[in-house]
């Protein structure tokens, strides 16, 4: 059994590939905004309605910082400062405003 199948064996619209991508690029190390640096055990959507798999969608999170109380899943602030960096990337490629609305499940809600 390989790390993917150990500890990712049911992600949503990501692929092994993407996900060993991930794993990789963070060196097993958590990637959140607050730059904590644990070991990282959970690929995270940034996008709430997981619309778009990409490496710049994911990001590799301790569990600490995806699903206690004060991680991603229960802080708002955490959770739209990781959504504000994947926007301002989105931007950055050249999408439009209504594009990154979609990529990142806002229907008529303002961008962060």
């Amino acid at each position: 059994m390989n790390l993917l199948q150990k500890y990712y064996p049911g992600i949503a619209k990501v692929s092994p590939e993407l996900a060993q991508e991930v794993i990789d690029r963070s060196g097993r190390h958590c990637e959140c905004s607050e730059g904590c640096r644990m070991l990282a055990q959970e690929i995270h959507h940034v996008a709430r309605k997981r619309r778009v798999a990409h490496l710049n969608n994911l990001k590799h999170l301790s569990i600490d910082c995806h699903k206690v109380p004060n991680g991603v899943h229960g802080n708002i602030e955490f959770d739209n400062k990781m959504r504000k960096e994947y926007q301002d990337w989105c931007f950055e490629q050249g999408y439009s405003e209504d594009e990154v609305r979609y990529l990142l499940g806002f229907k008529d809600m303002r961008l962060l």
